[in-house]
């Protein structure tokens, strides 16, 4: 028996959404679902992990998506997609069509973020294999405390790129 946990992870783009399930760093499955409706979109998503979580229930579920969302657990539309360009999306409950369909801990933050989490995890320093879905590192990221997650991901993300800068010479 494996003592790894099994996870689920979405990262969202404006063209393709990839859900994925892990066990520990492993990735076990993946699937690319097009991103054209949110209701088609998320449905689809929402449909693949349920089916998933069936066959073998989650410990918990990452989400990491195109924005700008918004991140701030006490507000009424948590994890809906703010003003957006992308047609149809602006108000679409991200968090909520996800995370809503499995018992099981979940949070949410940017396609960006979440890239710069899997840098500092799992990226250079570790000299890991990044493995890229439309230009970001897939990531299943969890926090162990979801309310910090918008601030810890920043803070990540902002020695990321000042690792990153230091190491590349960008004059």
């Amino acid at each position: 028996m494996s003592t790894a946990p099994d996870l689920a992870g979405v990262e969202m783009g404006g063209t393709k959404m990839f859900v994925l399930r892990a066990r520990g760093q492993e990735i076990v499955e993946r699937v690319m679902i097009p991103t054209t409706t949110p209701a088609e979109t998320l449905n689809a998503g929402a449909a693949l992990l349920r089916r998933w979580h069936e066959a073998a229930p989650f410990d918990a579920l990452g989400i990491a998506s195109f924005g700008p969302l918004r991140l701030d657990r006490a507000a009424a539309d948590f994890g809906h997609m703010l003003p957006t360009p992308k047609p149809g999306w602006t108000g679409a409950d991200i968090y909520g069509a996800l995370a809503g369909v499995l018992p099981c801990p979940a949070t949410i933050d940017t396609d960006v973020n979440g890239a710069a989490l899997a840098e500092m995890r799992w990226g250079l320093e570790r000299k890991a294999r990044k493995r890229k879905a439309g230009g970001h590192p897939i990531v299943c990221a969890i926090s162990p405390s979801a309310p910090g997650w918008a601030r810890v991901s920043r803070c990540m993300a902002s020695r990321c790129m000042a690792r990153c800068t230091r190491n590349w010479d960008i004059s």
